[in-house]
């Protein structure tokens, strides 16, 4: 799939993004807090999975004594919306005879993330990224010690002297931090191993930490929050990711986006990523707090911020360099003032593309960010849904007049089609074109069997011909009237 925007176009005229937001399915969330061990919430800092016909949610679970009581909560779905806890005697503990928590009953999971393996890894299919306290896990797996490992560093990890990354973290974590980032793995998605987790990062991250494969350069790729003070003692918030090839040794942590001086940190702060990859495209749910005041912490130096959240897009074609499209407009945001989502709503996990649709799974407040007394404490976790690969499109700016895009042809695209919107008088050609923008004959505007009506997967035809020759192409499309183009996609086997 080729996700149009400005910055796949090699060439553009008159064209501008249109995002095509997710709607939300229905007004009540999908999950609210209905248990002792969910007092303090329930929030989609987790994932869902489709296995065969079933949807799994991996979600987190927070009891009333929050830092000390955070859980991996797990549902099931027929349909993605409406859930169910899967509820078992053999996961209760403490005072809870039965429960759905599967992981975190001696140390806290903050944030977790669940994946699948690439390809089972020593049987494992699933693994669980968390942020956690370093002192919870005494019987910490010890992976290596290598030569450079420095004095300084078994007062750093408390009980993990004998792990050092691969990488300079003083670099990146200033401050000594008693929090680190663990995975688990699972055969199953119910029993994780080992016990105490392994640990993977220091430092704290207790935002998302959406984990993705990139079959091109065979990696794993974390995404998870990071934050440096500027000059001014602004705090910034950064959404950091580092790759790894076996989930176990992590590379140095690259800076991927955070606030700029058109955002201006004080007044809106990007306050976290969640990435999925989708046929070559990295694309990220980009969290955006709205500050309005600084709320003081017992830490002077970073104080929190009270504000609305609201949800922007970004792509990436290398899963490091992001940039947000359609001029960073909104593309999700806060439900109606009262509602249980009208305060602030943040993505989570990744997209669940299921047939024709695409599911985006998100957890919701009735107050803003640093709830204030006497607000409203509704909570949950909602879901919202789009016609499938339609995230943001191109469209032209003056509707009065054709636009046109050229875009490269991607090698596995033998018949390619469009992913199109085409409302009443709106029209849509192509025109196959070399390098250099020469015509190539029978592939042309007039040849072209022009697209009259939308759809997910509209074919490319040329009179006779179905199929692109072997070779180099670029593609011209010309738009007219309210025509949409979102995507260019693959049919058939590659040229």
């Amino acid at each position: 799939m080729l996700f149009l925007s400005h910055h796949s176009c090699l060439q553009s005229c008159n064209v501008t993004e249109k995002l095509c937001p997710h709607r939300r399915v229905q007004s009540e969330p999908i999950l609210r807090p209905e248990h002792p061990w969910e007092t303090f919430g329930v929030f989609y800092q987790g994932n869902v999975l489709k296995d065969g016909d079933t949807f799994r949610m991996w979600y987190s679970a927070v009891g009333e004594e929050r830092r000390e009581q955070q859980y991996l909560g797990y549902a099931e779905s027929d349909d993605g919306v409406t859930w169910r806890r899967v509820l078992r005697r053999e996961w209760g503990f403490g005072e809870w005879e039965e429960t759905n928590i599967l992981y975190g009953q001696n140390f806290n999971i903050a944030a977790p993330h669940v994946g699948l393996y690439h390809e089972p890894r020593d049987g494992y299919k699933y693994f669980c990224a968390f942020d956690s306290r370093i002192e919870q896990h005494q019987n910490q797996h010890v992976v290596r010690k290598p030569a450079y490992a420095r004095p300084g560093d078994r007062e750093r990890l408390m009980r993990h002297p004998n792990y050092t990354p691969p990488f300079d973290w003083n670099k990146y974590f200033g401050q000594p931090s008693w929090r680190a980032t663990y995975i688990a793995d699972s055969k199953d998605g119910f029993n994780w191993e080992p016990a105490d987790a392994r640990f993977a990062i220091p430092g704290q991250a207790d935002g998302d930490h959406t984990t993705v494969y990139d079959p091109q350069a065979k990696l794993y790729r974390m995404y998870f929050r990071d934050n440096r003070l500027d000059e001014n003692g602004q705090r910034i918030r950064q959404v950091m990711t580092s790759s790894s090839a076996d989930l176990v040794e992590w590379s140095e942590p690259q800076l991927c986006l955070e606030s700029d001086a058109i955002d201006e940190p004080r007044e809106n702060q990007i306050h976290g990523m969640t990435v999925t990859y989708h046929d070559g495209v990295f694309i990220g749910l980009v969290q955006i707090l709205e500050i309005e005041e600084a709320v003081p912490t017992w830490n002077p130096l970073l104080p929190m911020e009270r504000g609305r959240f609201h949800v922007e897009l970004a792509v990436s074609y290398d899963g490091v360099h992001f940039h947000r499209i359609a001029d960073r407009q909104e593309y999700f945001g806060t439900g109606e003032p009262g509602a249980w989502d009208g305060g602030m709503v943040r993505s989570g996990g990744q997209w669940v593309f299921d047939g024709e649709r695409m599911l985006m799974y998100y957890d919701g407040r009735a107050y803003k960010h640093e709830r204030k007394a006497g607000e409203p404490a509704g909570l949950g976790i909602g879901v919202a849904q789009s016609p499938r690969d339609r995230f943001a499109g191109l469209t032209p700016r003056d509707s009065s007049r054709p636009a046109y895009i050229v875009v490269e042809v991607p090698a596995d695209m033998s018949t390619p089609a469009l992913n199109c919107e085409v409302s009443r008088g709106a029209r849509i050609s192509c025109s196959l074109r070399r390098p250099d923008g020469c015509r190539v004959l029978s592939f042309t505007d007039d040849e072209f069997e022009a697209i009259g009506e939308g759809g997910l997967c509209q074919p490319l035809r040329w009179a006779n011909q179905r199929q692109l020759p072997a070779g180099d192409w670029h593609l011209r499309i010309k738009l007219e009237g309210e025509a949409v183009v979102y995507a260019l996609n693959a049919i058939g086997t590659p040229r």
